[in-house]
């Protein structure tokens, strides 16, 4: 129910969905055109200036910037100098499956920033094992992305008895609650989460709801000192992507919190 629940949120912690709501209103049938009095033409002038004007401030890139620094805040990535974990934990959304089903190769998003830190911290022998965690609800045999991202660590090198698969989880709170499970029986203590620095603070909260305290390793910062670079001021698809994505993130950690999902400091 909460994985659905949580779909549902997609669509509608949209910035397009907000300016297509309110230009579908700024456009009435036919009929009720012919009908309406200036009052309502006005009304419907302001629907559609409101819709669009939310798609174009929302696709700024100084605006989708403003956000994702809301996302990282003052997350760092953490000093492992001279430490050594018993496991790294490894957070899945990294694999596009349907995209990998499909071609028949493997293929990552955005996210594989956390795959590839997490080679470079076993290769360094940082930690001796890592949990490798996450699944989709849209996985095919073969592309179930905890088997598929360990497939890929043992491919570059790291020996099969490293990796420890948690193949189940849908979502972060799922992530924390398998995962722990599994690092409590197998006797694992000093722990290293990877996941991305947006992604950080509601993963980290799912832990500490499940009573564990992994050392935060964030990866894959996309933010950027507005007073060192020049903003562009040319709305741009991806930058509503971004928008969009981190307004579902700082969303999503009120709700976790809420829920007693996430516990945060």
């Amino acid at each position: 129910m909460f994985f659905f629940f949580s779909k549902i949120l997609d669509v509608l912690l949209s910035p397009y969905s907000w300016g297509f709501a309110l230009l579908l209103l700024a456009a009435p049938l036919r009929k009720a055109a012919r009908s309406s009095s200036p009052r309502g033409h006005a009304r419907r002038r302001a629907f559609a200036i409101a819709g669009a004007t939310i798609v174009v401030v929302f696709s700024l890139d100084t605006v989708a910037n403003r956000l994702t620094r809301a996302c990282e805040g003052a997350t760092v990535r953490g000093d492992t100098a001279g430490k050594h974990y018993d496991a790294v934990i490894l957070l899945g959304g990294v694999l596009e499956d349907r995209a990998m089903f499909s071609s028949g190769q493997r293929a990552y998003n955005g996210n594989v920033e956390r795959l590839l830190a997490t080679y470079d911290l076993l290769r360094a022998e940082v930690a001796r094992d890592v949990i490798v965690s996450g699944s989709s609800p849209s996985a095919r045999p073969g592309t179930v992305e905890a088997n598929v991202l360990a497939d890929q660590l043992a491919d570059w090198g790291i020996e099969r008895s490293r990796l420890v698969l948690e193949d189940k989880s849908l979502n972060t709170r799922e992530n924390a609650v398998f995962t722990m499970k599994i690092a409590q029986e197998r006797g694992y203590r000093s722990l290293l989460l990877v996941t991305s620095a947006t992604h950080m603070v509601r993963a980290l909260g799912c832990f500490r709801a499940v009573g564990a305290e992994p050392e935060p390793y964030a990866v894959d910062f996309r933010s950027y000192e507005p007073s060192a670079f020049p903003s562009s001021w040319l709305p741009r698809v991806e930058n509503l992507a971004r928008s969009t994505e981190m307004i579902r993130e700082l969303a999503g950690r009120a709700i976790y919190g809420a829920r007693g999902f996430a516990t945060y400091r």
